[in-house]
């Protein structure tokens, strides 16, 4: 099944993209969600293949202000998937990013899900402020 996970772009004048992801588990909970999409990013992570940067990437890169070479400086380590899990699957429920299935956010890790061909999946991390009382 194909949907579009909304991502902020590092491009500041293009705002939110989706991007087309294909989920192939049965999703019945939002913590097989999450863990089905933690396993695709380490796959991808894990296969990301070294490449030469065009002149219209390193411009696009210096108006984002930083310019990469997507070189792994750890590719020795391996990642451990269950303890990733486990930290994306905690960091929901200590309220550091919410989730949205179309316009209805879901609470519960166990809240039930009803996935459909192309929704949209929108994950929103919280940034907490620090401040100080005088």
């Amino acid at each position: 099944m194909k949907v579009n996970i909304m991502l902020k772009s590092s491009n500041k004048t293009r705002g939110i993209q989706p991007v087309p992801y294909t989920i192939n588990n049965k999703i019945n909970i939002l913590q097989d969600l999450i863990h089905n999409l933690v396993d695709i990013e380490i796959d991808k992570y894990e296969h990301k293949e070294l490449q030469v940067l065009s002149q219209e990437d390193i411009d696009r890169m210096l108006i984002n202000g930083k310019v990469s070479f997507g070189f792994q400086y750890r590719a020795n380590n391996k990642i451990d998937r269950k303890h990733a899990k486990k930290v994306a699957s905690l960091a929901f429920q200590d309220g550091l990013y919410a989730v949205f299935i179309g316009n209805q956010e879901i609470v519960d890790l166990s809240s039930a899900i009803h996935l459909k061909e192309n929704d949209s999946i929108t994950f929103i991390r919280f940034t907490m402020l620090a401040g100080r009382y005088f």
